[in-house]
This record gives structure tokens, sequence and C-alpha cells, in this order.
């Protein structure tokens, strides 16, 4: 199924800390050997630490800021990962669902 999603570009919404590697790094390898750009979104610039259950993991670079997203418009999907703590997910949780649900093509599940 490689290229399946070729010229697709994927939003990758998560919290500056607190994400679970895993949640992040499978479905963002599996988006990207299917030919998909993926961008990664959290509310403020800089990194990303993402960690192996309560262990500090990798740390990945922001490209976008919720803020400054260009969002729904150029994207094609987006993913919100949950954090290890909920007080982490909900200011992304908030901030996403309203950029995220500004589009006719998007709509909020509601489901972690």
């Amino acid at each position: 199924m490689a290229g399946t999603l070729e010229g697709k570009k994927i939003a990758f919404l998560v919290a500056n800390e607190g994400v679970e590697q895993v949640e992040l790094t499978e479905p963002w390898a599996e988006a990207r050997r299917q030919g998909a750009q993926t961008d990664l979104i959290a509310p403020d610039a800089g990194e990303v630490q993402a960690f192996n259950h309560l262990d500090k993991a990798d740390t990945f670079d922001v490209d976008e800021t919720v803020d400054s997203a260009d969002v729904p418009l150029a994207l094609t999907a987006s993913l919100v990962t949950a954090a290890l703590n909920r007080s982490c997910t909900l200011p992304v949780i908030s901030a996403s669902r309203s950029s995220v649900t500004a589009g006719d093509d998007f709509a909020w599940v509601g489901q972690p």
C-alpha cells in the first residue's frame, strides 16, 4: 500500500510534554511510509518531549504551533494524540478542536 497517501498532508497535534512516544512515532512512520507529508503541531514552539510510560524518551521538533498552523485548509487529516497526564492534553484538545472543526471537511470524533 505504499503511496496511498502520496501528496496528502497530515498534522499530528500533541502536547509539548507528555505524549507517549509510540503513539506519535508509529502512526507518523506509517503515514510517511505511505507518502504523506507530516507536520508536528503543538501549543508552543520548540520541542515536544515524548515519554515511554513515565520515563522521558526522545524529543521532536515542532513544525508549527496550534495558533500558526494552517488548519484545516492545508491538511488532509489530523491526529490528536493523548498525553500521559490529562491536564497536558486538555489545552491541545481545546485548541485543536476549534481549529480542526472550523472546516467542513473535518469531523470531531470525540474518542481517544
